[in-house]
Formats: structure tokens, sequence, C-alpha cells
């Protein structure tokens, strides 16, 4: 009886097959030649012949599968590829030595040579998606010698074909006595890419196509439908009709998926799809359970060369299926460093969470961030739990007629959800889209991170290393965590300059603060600000900065309101200090918020799970009042009594001992700590909560 039991439990166990999904990887270009020069267009005709081994360029200027080995690149993202029973990725390039044909009607060329079937294999990639828009960049050679290529290597793959039945026609993988069918489909039109009756290249994505090929995979337990798709038209901001980027239609403003693309997307699921993952679009979409079945609009870019710091953000999808179908999903956030993607960790990778959760709940679903791992979870309801502080704010800058809080940071428990304070007060709320301004995620554990020893890309530019000049990210000083941005002049005769190594794009619908915290040592004119561009990084408008900071001076918070011209599209976050002598200036939790539009204080802020980090008051009156803050979260929190300072859900000598440190201004606390402090409530701190909690200690 009992090894029966046993028998029917494990078969049902192993019956469970889990499913990494990831999204574009290309692996031509810079990984093969450094550094192409500063304009990918200018030089995309010397690209093209990256992978013969007599270019020059590439002889002298080697990349980084050239001067690293395929273990470089997959090593810190291997494990999360390999946990999975199977893994899925799209191969936005062709792989092939010769690329004596191009595509004549292309700008953008991506190949690969085969020496990046060991990476692909060191990945631990089972299941590759050709059909994309790059599949035919060396037209029928260039597909033909992919094809080859993953077939003698064992990969399974789809998407694209000599003619339109091949191209269309799903593939299978029997695992577990589950059998899966894969299809893939583009709809990027022009440059003759798509397959037709006698004609090679990929499966076109309409929905005649989807209901003939997900009608051809009824066979099978499991129709895994995935899509290289992206938005053709839109209202919202555009590039130039003749744009020769990175990418033929790639818009760093088209952060969520079309009312067509989803359109499309719900249909494959109506029509009998199980999953359906898109790739295209280069930067995160959100998730969507529509019908109980899951979309994922736009997984970013796995690993790709696009120095554009909104494509640095990926996840990793996975899932986990049986015969009957999807029963559990789950993200892990990636970040692509100088190239390379590892797990991201701490702010940055709960940044990138908090991001996908607020996306996805546009979209009606759920996803449970958990702060301390750095774990998302598809869940089917919203946080129930709500955990309620206060803290003292004073409104004191005077514009337009009301008084104005500084931006004040929300807790991050859960997510906000409302504030409850005297009726004349209004809020706005705002999210970090930064990201990187805490200088805290250091994956490759660079000693110096100086370009000269490290030729990829990072995010800051370094570019001073010398005995009188140098600028770099140390960890001998800090604000929060572990490391700054430091400069450090002496004599030198000039400036020091430290800005993002790309622009990145700003959406001109929000209003923006630029925030951060400066420390220095006979410093002269220390700043930092912004500067505006209509293009990227180019076209500059102009730029302002915060009041300059001169002598040495701990670290102070210094923000400003950013206005931002009518023609800008991208912004640069940007340090700098003058000449001195053995002057030191640090830079430490620099952030940009972008402001929601103001609410007065009984509304409540309709989507949670969310991404605001920060809230801002305005009021009638020059005053300070209490602001109770309202978060909602998934899990229960224990109710902290007053005078627990040390929220160790006691309170005994240690908490008088923290309180009279505080009294006697030898310890800060933060807002919730004076808050707890306040034993009496009378809105100050002093030996009148002493006293009654000694009482209360003793028993009296």
């Amino acid at each position: 009886m009992h090894y029966l039991l046993f028998i029917l439990l494990t078969s049902s166990l192993f019956s469970e097959i889990s499913m990494n999904f990831v999204g574009d990887i290309m692996l031509g270009r810079r990984y093969i030649c450094q550094d192409a020069i500063d304009n990918d267009w200018d030089v995309n005709e010397s690209l093209q012949d990256c992978s013969i081994d007599v270019n020059e360029w590439c002889q002298e200027h080697p990349g980084i599968l050239a001067l690293e080995s395929p273990e470089f690149i997959s090593s810190a993202i291997r494990e999360f590829i390999e946990n999975a029973d199977i893994s899925n990725a799209n191969l936005e390039t062709v792989i092939t030595n010769d690329i004596l044909t191009p595509n004549p009607n292309k700008l953008i060329f991506h190949s690969c040579p085969e020496e990046i079937i060991p990476l692909l294999q060191d990945l631990g990639l089972d299941v590759i998606d050709i059909a994309n828009n790059h599949i035919f960049d060396y037209l029928e050679i260039g597909m033909s010698d992919t094809k080859q290529y993953l077939d003698e290597n064992n990969f399974t793959y789809y998407g694209a074909g000599n003619n339109e039945i091949e191209a269309c026609a799903p593939a299978y993988i029997s695992i577990n006595d589950i059998n899966i069918a894969y299809i893939g489909a583009s709809d990027r039109e022009g440059y003759d890419m798509q397959a037709d009756e006698d004609s090679p290249g990929f499966c076109w994505l309409d929905q005649s196509n989807i209901v003939s090929q997900i009608s051809n995979a009824q066979s099978a337990d499991i129709i895994i439908y995935q899509m290289h798709s992206g938005t053709e038209y839109s209202t919202e901001p555009r590039l130039e009709s003749n744009y020769k980027g990175e990418d033929e239609q790639y818009n760093p403003f088209l952060t969520e998926p079309s009312r067509e693309d989803r359109e499309n997307r719900q249909f494959a699921i109506d029509q009998g799809a199980d999953i359906v993952v898109c790739h295209h679009p280069h930067v995160l979409h959100g998730l969507e359970v529509y019908s109980d079945k899951l979309i994922a609009h736009s997984l970013g870019n796995f690993i790709f060369d696009q120095r554009y710091p909104e494509t640095y953000s990926s996840i990793i999808l996975n899932s986990i299926l049986d015969s009957d179908g999807f029963n559990e999903h789950s993200i892990t956030p990636i970040y692509l460093y100088s190239y390379i993607p590892q797990r991201a960790t701490g702010n940055l990778g709960n940044h990138i969470l908090d991001y996908m959760a607020m996306q996805s709940r546009k979209l009606d679903t759920y996803i449970y961030v958990d702060r301390y791992s750095q774990e998302g979870q598809i869940v089917d309801v919203g946080p129930s739990y709500d955990y309620t502080y206060s803290k003292t704010v004073s409104c004191e800058n005077l514009e337009n007629d009301f008084y104005y809080s500084k931006p004040m940071q929300i807790e991050k428990i859960g997510s906000i959800a409302g504030f409850s304070a005297p009726s004349n007060i209004e809020f706005r709320v705002g999210r970090e889209i930064l990201w990187r301004g805490d200088f805290e995620f250091n994956p490759l554990d660079l000693g110096e991170f100086n370009e000269d020893e490290h030729p990829y890309l990072l995010f800051w530019s370094v570019k001073n290393d010398n005995e009188n000049q140098v600028e770099n990210i140390v960890d001998s000083v800090s604000y929060t965590g572990e490391y700054s941005y430091m400069h450090f002049n002496n004599n030198s005769g000039s400036s020091v300059y430290s800005e993002i190594n790309n622009c990145f794009p700003i959406n001109r619908d929000y209003e923006y603060t630029a925030k951060g915290y400066i420390k220095t040592e006979n410093a002269k004119n220390v700043t930092f600000g912004v500067r505006y561009f209509r293009n990227r990084c180019s076209g500059e408008l102009n730029e302002e900065y915060i009041d300059p900071i001169s002598g040495t001076i701990d670290w102070t918070e210094k923000y400003f309101n950013m206005s931002v011209p009518d023609e800008t599209d991208y912004i640069d976050f940007r340090m700098k200090s003058e000449d001195g002598t053995s002057a030191y200036a640090y830079f430490d939790d620099l952030e940009i918020i972008q402001w929601e539009n103001w609410k007065n204080i009984d509304e409540a802020i309709e989507l949670y799970p969310n991404d605001y980090y920060y809230v801002q008051f305005k009021s009638t009156t020059a005053e300070s009042f209490n602001v109770q803050f309202t978060e909602m979260s998934y899990e229960s929190f224990p109710d902290i009594e007053l005078g627990d300072v040390n929220t160790d859900n006691e309170i005994n000598i240690l908490d008088v001992v923290s309180i009279v440190g505080y009294v006697l201004g030898n310890i800060e606390f933060d807002d919730t700590q004076i808050n707890l402090a306040d034993y009496n409530q009378d809105g100050d701190v002093n030996i009148l909560d002493i006293v009654p909690m000694v009482s209360f200690i003793l028993g009296n």
C-alpha cells in the first residue's frame, strides 16, 4: 500500500517539467570586434565582415569572444538557465562564415561565426526560435548555414524555412511523456524576409497563420507560441523615418504592447496556445495572464551588444508545466553589464522586478516581488495585508502659492496605496528611473572600473586615471551601501567630468526631480546635474545643475526640479568638480524621480503592486504635519509598539539607551524611529518620553 502510494506520488512529481524562456541573443558585432567605432551605421559595411578572420579591424580590435572564453560570458548566468528541463531563446542573428550575400534591402546585419556554438551550448539552451527579422540578413546561405549548425549540435529550432509550409511547421520535444510543440512567427515587414509558397524566410505572423499553425500542432499536449513582433504604429513619439540606428524600428518610448499586438497574442491563446512568449522590442514589457494562460509581451535582450541603457535589463521567465498545461510562473531579473548577462541583485534587482510588477499590473496581472531574494512570482490576486507608519512632513519651499516638502522616500515594505493627513494637503508619487545611481552593482568584482582595464561597456563612463586626476567607483567611502563615485583632482589644470556612458530616453509627459548626495574634501565647485538632448547624446539643448559645493563637507542631500526643454527625448546625468589641491568629491545615491500627477490627500493610489519609491507633499500653508503612510504587502507584519525603536518586538533598556543617545545628539533616527520614540505622542522626543518608558519597563 505504501509502496503504491510512493509510486503514484513520484510519478505525479516527475510528470512536471520546468522551462526557461529568455529574450534576444545576438553574439556578433562587438562580441567579435571590440567597440566598433562611434556610429554603428557609419561602419555597418565593415561590421558585416567581423566574422571573417582576415578582417583587419577584428585582428587589431578583438571583441569579447576573442579576448575571453565563451564561459566568461555564460558563467554568471549558466546556473539560472540550466536549472530547468528545457531552456528557450530567440537567436537574433544568423550563424555563418559566408557573408558575401548581404540582404540588399537592409541597413543592419547580424551575423555570428560558428565559434558561438560552444557558448550556446554552455548556456544550457535546448530550443532556439529563428523566426525573426535577422534570419535572412545573408539571404538563403545565411539561413541554411544557421540551420545546419543548429542541426549538427542537436538544438531544436523552428520559425524559418525554405518555404512557408516549412517555416510555419511546429517543432516537437517529448519529455516525461509530455509532447510539446513549438511554433514561431514574426510580423517585421519588408526586406523580403518572410517565407511564401516557394520562397524562403521566416513564418509570417498573422491571424490566418496563427489558426493554421496551432491547428497543425493539435497532436501535442502543450503548444508554445513565440512571436517576434512589436508596435509598428503608435500615437507615442517615434524616431525619424530615416533613422539608421541599432535596429530598424527600435523605439525606446514604446514600452507597452499596442492594442493590436495584445489582440494578436490573445487570439493565439483563444486558438489553443498554452503560452505566448514575445521578443523584438529589446526592452521589457509586462506579463499578462489571459484566460488563465500567460502572455510574456517582451523579455528584453538577454545577450546583446546594444549600447542603450534602457536595453540592459532583462528577465528569465521560468514556467512549470504538466500535461494539463502551465501551473506556475516566476521571473528572475537579469542585467547586461559590459554586454555580459548577470543576475541582478540588491536594489537593481528590485527595481527591475518593481518595474515588471507595475507594467504587468496595467495588464491586470499581479507579480509578487520578494525583496530579499530578488525573485518575482506571478500570483492570482493582489496584496491583501496593509502596513501603516507615520512620518513628520515639513512644507517650506514656497512656489506658485504652495509650500512644498522635499522628496521623501517610501519605505517600500510592499507598495504604497495611500496617505492620511490634513485635508489641505496634496501629494504626488514618483518612480526612480536611473537605477544605477547607488553604484552597488559590481558583478564582475572589478577592482578598477577604468575602461582601459575593462574595454567593454560600463554604465558610468570612467575616463581619467592618472596621478593628478582620478575618477572611479570606490568602496572606501559611501553614503549607503559599499560604493560611491569619486573624483580626485590635484592641480591637474582641468575639471573632472563623469556621466552615463550613453544617454537614456525620457518621457516629456512627466515632471522630474534630480537628486543625490555629495561629500567633499578640499574640493572646488562640485556639482551634479542633467544635460538634455534631442537625440541619443547629440543635439544638446541645455543643461542644469545644483549649486556648486566647495571646501570640506559631510554627506549632504541635494536636489532640483528639472526644467525639461520641449524637444528633449534623451537625458544624461553628469557629475563634475573643478581643479584643486588634493581635492576629493564623492557622489552617492544619484536618482532621477519621475513624478505622477498631484492628487488630493484622500485619494487612493489605484494600482499596486507599483514601482513608486518617492512621495512629495504640498500645502497652502507653511507647516509641519504628520502623514500616515499605508502600504500593501503580500506578507503580514507584526504590530510595532510605541517605544520599540529597535523593532525587536520588545520594549526594554536597549530602546531607552537608543532614545537617550538620540536626545543627546549622539545617534540619528529615521522618521519611523522618531515616531516610535515619541512615547507620549506629543510630537517631540525628549526626557518626557524616557520617564514613562522606564516606568513601563519596571512594571510601575
